[in-house]
C-alpha cells in the first residue's frame, strides 16, 4: 500500500501543486483547484530570504527547473510574471492584456485612429506638440542671433556654402561685403566706387610732397635725404672711403681682427735664413715628415750592393719583378739559382692549360683517373716552363704533336707519378713547346737513344721491391685500353678487341690475367698497367709464410677490389687456377703472371 509521501509524489508528477504551509494545493492546467493535501512531513523553518537575490543560498532563476503549464506565475496587470505560453501563430502578437491577437490595422495619434492610406487625414490629425523636432523639415521659428558670432549655435564664414552670382553682399561705400566677381582681365583693378577699371598710366609719383619723373635722376635725387632712407636696407655704392681703412685711417681694419683667407696669395717676406743651419728658425731634416713634392735622387751608392760591400743584396732577397724584366743580349753572372714559392694548378680543359707563370702542376679534367694534354696555350714573357701532375692516382698524358707540344723521341710521356716533370721551351718560329734536351720543334733534334736496342752491357736494371708509398708500383708498364672501370691493383685478361677486361677464374673465356691496374680509370678509358713489378696497396693483408704459402691467384670474384685471392678455398671443379704473383709482406707483392693455368677436375 502506497505512503501519504508515495501519494503526494505521484499526485505532484500529474499535476501542478502550490505548498502552503504543511497543506498542497493540487491544481489542475487551467489552475483550477482540484484538492487540498495535507504533508506531515518535516517542515522546515522559514528560510526563502537565504535563496532571494543576495542571499546566502541564493538560487539563479536560470537555476531552476522549467515551468509548466501552470498559469499562476504569469504576467498581469498588477504584477511582473512570466511570459504566456505561445499559441504558435506568427501573426499573433501579446497585448497589453495578456492575450496573443492580430494587432489593429490603424494607428493613432491624437486619441483618433486613422487609416494608413489616409494622408489628409493624417495631417489633419498632425499639430506641433504630435512632432518630433528633429524629423520636422517644416520652416523653423526665427532663430538667427543663435548663429552669429559667439552665439549657442555660431557658424563660420568658411563653413557656408560657395556664394551665387548675387551681387546683394557686394561691398559698397556704405558697408562692408563680398569682394565682386572677378573680370577675369589682368589689366583691370577694383578701384574705389566698387567696380573693375584700368587704372591710369603712372606719369610721375612723389617723394616727400613733391612729385617727380620716374626717368629723372636728378629729381630723384634731388628728393632723396638720409633721413628718407632705411640705412640697414640701403644697398647703394658708399662713396669712396677706403682710406679711413687704411693704416692710421678714421676707421682703421686690423688684419688680426680678419677672418677667412686673402683672395690673392700673399708671399711671405724673404726668411729662408731663418730656417738654414744656425738660423733663427732653423729646421732640422729630421724633424720634417711627408715626402717632397719632387723626388729627390739618392747619392750615387751602387757600389754599396755589390758583392761584399757594406749594403750586399742577394738576388734571392729581391722582391719579384712587377712586370717582365728584359735581360735581352745582357750576360747575368754568377747566378747561384732560383728560388721557386708557389707552384700554380691548372686543370686540363678539353686537352688545353693556359700557363701564367713558369712552374705549374697539372690536374686531370673532373678528376679522371687519365686526361690527355694537347696545348699549353703560350703567354707573352713566359717562355720556359716546368709542369709535373698534381696526383699520383691520376695520369696527365702529354700528347705529342697533336696540338703546339713537341716532345723527345716523338712520342706521347705519360706523368703518373708525383716527381714526374717535364721541361718546355716555347719556340716562336714554330710556335711550339719542345723539350730542350732532345732538340727543337722543327723536328731535327738527336733521336731518341731507346728508338734503338737498349744494351745494358755489364749493368743491371734496379727495381723497387718496397714502393715507398700505398698505391704505388716499380717494375715494367703498358699502356692499354680497359672496357670496364678498374682500381688499383685489380688484375684483368686479354680480350679479342685487345682491350682489357676484368679476369675471373670461373671461366676460362676470362683468363688468364697479364696486367694490374695502377689507378682509378673508368670504362672505356686508357692508362698504364703493371705487367711485372712489385705494387704496395695498404687495404691488403696477406698472410706471409714459407714458400708456396705466400703464392696469390685469381680470384672467382670477378669484382673489382675482388681479383685476387691468397687461399684456394671454395674452388670447385671447372674453376681455372692461375697463379699471378707472392706476397713479400702484408701490403707488398711481386706480380709476375705465370701463363700456365690449370682446371680443378
Amino acid at each position: 500500500m502506497a505512503t501519504e509521501q508515495e501519494e503526494f509524489e505521484q499526485s505532484a508528477k500529474a499535476m501542478a501543486a502550490v505548498r502552503r504551509g504543511d497543506e498542497v494545493l493540487a491544481l489542475d492546467d487551467a489552475g483550477h483547484l482540484i484538492r487540498i493535501d495535507i504533508y506531515h512531513g518535516a517542515i522546515p523553518t522559514a528560510h526563502h530570504t537565504t535563496h532571494e537575490a543576495g542571499g546566502s543560498d541564493e538560487i539563479l532563476l536560470d537555476k531552476l527547473g522549467a515551468p509548466t503549464d501552470v498559469l499562476l506565475l504569469n504576467t498581469s496587470t498588477s504584477a511582473h510574471g512570466l511570459c504566456p505560453k505561445l499559441d504558435n501563430d506568427t501573426s499573433h502578437f501579446l497585448n497589453g492584456q495578456g492575450s496573443w491577437a492580430v494587432p489593429l490595422l490603424t494607428h493613432q495619434i491624437g486619441g483618433s485612429y486613422h487609416s494608413a492610406d489616409t494622408l489628409a487625414h493624417l495631417n489633419s490629425k498632425i499639430s506641433d506638440a504630435t512632432l518630433d523636432d528633429h524629423s520636422d523639415p517644416r520652416t523653423p521659428n526665427a532663430h538667427a542671433a543663435s548663429h552669429k558670432d559667439s552665439a549657442s549655435d555660431e557658424i563660420d564664414l568658411d563653413e557656408l556654402g560657395a556664394p551665387t552670382d548675387n551681387t546683394d553682399l557686394n561691398v559698397s561705400t556704405g558697408a562692408h561685403g563680398l569682394c565682386p566677381k572677378l573680370p577675369n582681365d589682368a589689366d583691370k583693378y577694383l578701384d574705389g566706387t566698387g567696380g573693375w577699371t584700368e587704372p591710369p598710366s603712372i606719369g610721375a609719383h612723389a617723394i616727400g610732397g613733391d612729385k617727380h619723373t620716374s626717368d629723372t635722376l636728378a629729381n630723384l635725387n634731388s628728393k632723396i635725404s638720409d633721413a628718407t632712407l632705411d640705412n640697414s636696407s640701403d644697398t647703394r655704392d658708399p662713396n669712396a672711403h677706403k682710406t679711413s681703412h687704411e693704416n692710421g685711417g678714421g676707421d682703421e681694419i686690423s688684419v688680426a681682427g680678419l677672418s677667412g683667407e686673402l683672395a690673392d696669395d700673399q708671399p711671405p717676406k724673404a726668411h729662408k735664413t731663418d730656417h738654414e743651419n744656425g738660423g733663427g728658425d732653423e729646421i732640422s731634416v729630421a724633424g720634417l715628415s711627408g715626402e717632397l713634392t719632387d723626388p729627390q735622387p739618392p747619392k750615387t751608392h751602387a757600389a754599396d750592393h755589390k758583392n761584399g760591400q757594406s749594403d750586399e743584396i742577394l738576388l734571392h732577397e729581391l722582391g719579384e719583378p712587377t712586370d717582365t724584366v728584359p735581360l735581352n743580349n745582357q750576360l747575368v753572372s754568377n747566378l747561384k739559382g732560383m728560388s721557386v714559392t708557389t707552384w700554380t694548378e691548372k686543370t686540363i680543359a678539353t686537352g688545353v692549360i693556359s700557363v701564367d707563370q713558369m712552374f705549374i702542376k697539372v690536374d686531370t679534367q673532373n678528376d679522371d683517373g687519365t686526361d690527355d694534354l694537347d696545348t699549353i696555350t703560350h703567354v707573352a714573357g713566359i717562355d720556359l716552363i716546368v709542369i709535373h701532375p698534381e696526383n699520383d692516382a691520376r695520369t696527365v698524358v702529354v700528347k705529342h704533336n697533336t696540338g703546339n707540344l713537341w716532345l723527345p723521341g716523338k712520342t706521347d710521356i705519360n706523368l703518373d707519378d708525383i716527381e714526374d716533370g717535364l721541361l718546355l721551351v716555347w719556340d716562336s718560329v714554330n710556335s711550339k713547346w719542345f723539350h730542350p734536351a732532345f732538340g727543337g720543334a722543327g723536328g731535327g733534334g738527336v733521336a731518341n737513344p731507346l728508338e734503338a736496342d737498349l744494351d745494358f752491357g755489364d749493368y743491371c736494371l734496379k727495381i723497387d721491391t718496397s714502393p715507398d708509398s700505398d698505391h704505388s708500383a716499380s717494375g715494367i708498364k703498358g699502356y692499354y685500353t680497359t672496357d670496364v672501370a678498374v682500381n688499383f691493383g685489380d688484375v684483368l685478361y686479354m680480350k679479342s678487341t685487345g682491350n682489357l677486361g676484368m679476369a675471373d677464374g670461373d671461366d676460362d673465356a676470362t683468363m688468364p690475367a697479364v696486367v694490374m691496374a695502377l689507378g682509378t680509370l673508368g670504362a672505356s678509358s686508357s692508362g698504364w698497367f703493371l705487367e711485372w713489378g712489385w705494387a704496395r696497396d695498404d687495404s691488403w693483408s696477406w698472410t706471409v709464410g714459407n714458400g708456396d704459402a705466400n703464392t696469390i691467384h685469381v680470384s672467382l670474384t670477378g669484382t673489382t677490389g675482388n681479383t685476387l685471392v691468397q687461399s684456394l678455398t671454395g674452388f670447385e671443379e671447372g674453376d681455372w687456377v692461375q697463379r699471378v704473383g707472392w706476397c713479400k709482406t702484408s701490403t707488398v707483392m711481386k706480380f709476375c703472371p705465370s701463363l700456365e693455368m690449370v682446371e680443378i677436375s
